[in-house]
C-alpha cells in the first residue's frame, strides 16, 4: 500500500508517531492493528484538543432562522440548526435587523442570570440575551426575549466552535491546519509511548508540550484585546459576586 501524498493526513501522523516511539522502523508501514489503535487514540486527542485554546480555524458563522420560540437546539437533525457534528459552543452571537441591516451583539448570560429574567413569553421583542446549554447530543440556544414578529424578519447569527470530524480512514485529512501536524504527531507519540523506556517517554512528553504550547500561542485573534468591567454583578464585602 502506498503512502498518502498529502502529509497532513491521519495516516502520516500515525506513521510518524509510531516511528518516533520506535514501535516501527523508519519508513515501515504500520500494520492494520497499529493503524486502528493509532486512529482511535488520535481521534480522542483531536476531541480533547478542541476544548483547549481558541481553535480559530474551527469557528463558523451560522444563521439561525427565528420563530416564535425562545429555544433553538443545534446539532445533527436538530430543529434550531441542523449541523454535524454537534457544535461545541457558541463563541458569540449577533442579530441583523431586517429593516436597517444593523448588526446588534447579544450578551451571553449564565444559567443563574437566565432564571432571574422576566418570563419570555409575556413580552416578546428583539433578542438581546442568550444562554447556551451544552448537552451530549445537541447544543441548546435560549434567547431572551422571545423573538417577536418583527425580529423574525431579521436573522440571528451564531459564531460556533465546531468539532473536527473524526478520522475513519488512513488518507483523510486531520482537519487541523498544517502547522498543527507536529503537535498532533508528538502528542500521539506520547500516548503510544506508555510502557516504553523512560527516555522515550520523556522525549515524547517534552516535544508534545513544546509544540502544542507554540501552536496555541499562535492560535489567537490578531486584533488587540480590550477588557471592560462586568457591571452585572453585585459587590459584597471585598469582592464582586
Amino acid at each position: 500500500m502506498s503512502l498518502p501524498t498529502y502529509t497532513n493526513t491521519f495516516g502520516w501522523v500515525i506513521q510518524y508517531a509510531y516511528e518516533a516511539v520506535g514501535l516501527i522502523a523508519e519508513g515501515t508501514f504500520p500494520d492494520s492493528e497499529k493503524i486502528a489503535k493509532g486512529m482511535n487514540k488520535l481521534n480522542q486527542i483531536v476531541g480533547y484538543w478542541m476544548t483547549k485554546g481558541l481553535k480559530l480555524f474551527a469557528w463558523s458563522d451560522r444563521t439561525v432562522t427565528l420563530t416564535s420560540t425562545n429555544f433553538y437546539p443545534m446539532g445533527p437533525a436538530q430543529t434550531g440548526l441542523n449541523i454535524t457534528p454537534k457544535p461545541m459552543k457558541v463563541e458569540y452571537a449577533y442579530f441583523v435587523q431586517a429593516s436597517s441591516g444593523s448588526q446588534v451583539p447579544l450578551t451571553e448570560v449564565s444559567w443563574q442570570e437566565w432564571t432571574t429574567l422576566p418570563i419570555t413569553s409575556s413580552s416578546p421583542g428583539q433578542p438581546v440575551n442568550y444562554r447556551q446549554d451544552k448537552q451530549a447530543t445537541y447544543l441548546g440556544l435560549y434567547l431572551w426575549p422571545t423573538p417577536d414578529s418583527t425580529s423574525q424578519l431579521g436573522s440571528l447569527h451564531v459564531v460556533l466552535r465546531t468539532q473536527i470530524t473524526p478520522g475513519e480512514t488512513y488518507t483523510v485529512a486531520t482537519g487541523f491546519p498544517q502547522e498543527w501536524q507536529l503537535p498532533l504527531t508528538w502528542f500521539l507519540a506520547e500516548e503510544l509511548s506508555i510502557g516504553q523506556p523512560l527516555p522515550i517517554v520523556q522525549m515524547c512528553r517534552a516535544k508534545a508540550k513544546e509544540y502544542r504550547e507554540d501552536c496555541e500561542g499562535w492560535d489567537v485573534e490578531d486584533a488587540q484585546t480590550f477588557f471592560t468591567p462586568d457591571t452585572r454583578g453585585s459587590f459584597y464585602g471585598n469582592s464582586f459576586s
